[in-house]
């Protein structure tokens, strides 16, 4: 996590929190678990072949625990997932805990500007995610955040639920005059 090394003009800390997602995750993951968990019942407990073709006993519980497993860690995965932007005196900092160990300093800003995007139209959802021509997106929510354009050419949206403040942050940071 970002830790206040200087004085901090601007933070936030953006989760993946909306309902729908989390309902998608369940309906996608509590199936398979319920089912493979149903055959260990039927199976083992019961002493009932589960299916046409049973599995043997220790490759069903080794099934169950792989697909528990995986749920377990995907669920884990997007409740611990934020998105963390700051800037300080010495520019943006960005980390996307848990993908990035470290926060990232966003170095050679040419442009940046608030701005409304569609996230899956752009970039294919929400995320760390690539969109191309358009860049890398840092989103977790919400189609608004801060276009940033680099020296070098590339470009870099992070998304935000306070982009002008963002903006406005950035702008004191580079010295740029803003509206």
């Amino acid at each position: 996590m970002i830790t206040a090394m200087s004085e901090v003009l601007f933070r936030e800390v953006q989760r993946f929190r909306q309902p729908w997602l989390w309902l998608l995750l369940l309906a996608g993951l509590l199936p398979a678990v319920l089912i493979i968990g149903v055959g260990v019942v039927e199976q083992i407990l019961l002493g009932r072949p589960f299916g046409d073709r049973p599995l043997p006993d220790g490759a069903l519980l080794a099934v169950f625990a792989s697909v528990a497993a995986f749920a377990a860690v995907l669920l884990r995965l997007f409740h611990t997932a934020r998105l963390v932007t700051e800037v300080r005196p010495d520019g943006l900092w960005v980390q996307f805990v848990p993908f990035h160990r470290v926060p990232r300093h966003i170095d050679g800003i040419a442009t940046f500007a608030a701005r409304d995007y569609a996230p899956i139209r752009e970039y294919g959802g929400w995320g760390l995610r690539w969109g191309g021509r358009r860049g890398w997106v840092y989103n977790v929510s919400g189609r608004r955040g801060v276009q940033l354009e680099l020296r070098g050419g590339g470009k870099l949206l992070i998304g935000s639920g306070k982009p002008e403040e963002l903006e406005r942050a950035l702008a004191r940071v580079l010295g740029v005059e803003r509206p």
